[in-house]
């Protein structure tokens, strides 16, 4: 009596759950098939990828990505890929060879590793797609130098394993590859007072930027006013002789749209967390690794070498003489706030 073949179906099945950390004995207890059938074809997509598991027989192998290096090796990156498809080569290596306890010279090189997990395909991960068309206008002369214009923005209701959901908010600076800041709270719960409370300590540590670009969110602008007057927020930043204004469209705030993105990848995905504070400091860490170690060079960088030396200390004081103005400005908007007030008062 012959014994029944597996199907592609039953095979992609038996990959995945390995992949998902699953040992021989547990995918065998759960699917039904025995060790050596289940070795048999993790052993073929080791070699040569999801292409194997639809053949009949095995193809003769003349090597390829990673062939020449041990499993483990290679399942170590296999499996750090599809934990955290957001995770490029340079980030995978370290944590690998942390994890494996070995050299970083000991592991594939760059393009080796990028090769080998080309040949998975989607499978493996997704890539991401491309949501917003590219701004065909920035607005005002794009910032060239660090600190001429930061830009923030709130990602909301972004649930976390083992956590439930969370806000972030993220302060990115335009021209150069920083990001400034990155702070956790409770989904929804975030006020103007704690957004002041991000920038106070991101100027402590970066000193004062020229800019502030933003959305109209509500915690940091308010249009509901029956007359002009502006947030305790943009008085502050007036206080501080930094200019501010809002970006007409997500586009015009990509540095901080892509941060967003990137932050999700590097913090939350793959990730279970028991605690906000823990995730705090777990997106220090990687904001930390992000400046220092693996500086992006996207299309929003513009990067010099001086640039490259400086662009992480800039220290700049609010002007005594702007400070009295923004003062005098402020009595002035009270004044108008409360003739107005009084004139409907008495109009009724």
């Amino acid at each position: 009596m012959s014994q029944r073949r597996t199907t592609v179906a039953e095979r992609h099945h038996m990959i995945d759950l390995k992949l998902d950390g699953y040992t021989f004995q547990e995918i065998a207890e759960e699917t039904g098939w025995s060790l050596e059938c289940l070795r048999k074809w993790w052993r073929r997509f080791r070699d040569e990828g999801y292409e194997a598991l639809a053949q009949g027989k095995k193809k003769k192998s003349g090597g390829g990505a990673m062939s020449t290096f041990s499993e483990d090796i290679r399942f170590a990156f296999l499996r750090i890929k599809k934990r955290h498809p957001g995770w490029g080569v340079a980030v995978a290596r370290p944590r690998v060879a942390e994890q494996l306890d070995i050299a970083m010279t000991d592991l594939p090189c760059i393009s080796t590793i990028e090769k080998y997990w080309a040949k998975f395909g989607d499978r493996l991960y997704a890539r991401h797609q491309k949501r917003h068309p590219k701004a065909t206008q920035e607005r005002g002369e794009k910032p060239t130098e660090a600190h001429q214009r930061w830009q923030a923005d709130f990602k909301e209701w972004i649930t976390v394993k083992g956590l439930g959901k969370i806000d972030v908010f993220n302060i990115r600076d335009e021209a150069t590859p920083v990001k400034i800041g990155s702070f956790v709270y409770p989904a929804r719960k975030a006020t103007g007072r704690d957004v002041q409370e991000a920038f106070r300590q991101a100027f402590e540590q970066w000193g004062l930027c020229d800019r502030l670009q933003t959305d109209h969110d509500k915690r940091l602008v308010k249009t509901n006013h029956d007359h002009p007057f502006p947030t305790p927020f943009i008085l502050w930043l007036i206080g501080l002789d930094i200019a501010h204004n809002i970006a007409p469209s997500a586009a015009h705030n990509g540095c901080v749209e892509r941060f967003n993105r990137t932050w999700y990848e590097r913090v939350v995905l793959g990730r279970t967390v028991d605690a906000q504070e823990d995730l705090q400091r777990i997106s220090a860490n990687e904001l930390f690794l992000m400046n220092h170690e693996l500086p992006s060079r996207s299309q929003c960088s513009v990067i010099t070498d001086a640039m490259q030396k400086s662009r992480l200390s800039v220290d700049r004081e609010p002007s005594p003489i702007n400070l009295q103005a923004s003062l005098g400005f402020v009595r002035g908007r009270f004044c108008l706030g409360r003739l107005h007030s009084l004139w409907h008062g008495t109009s009724r």
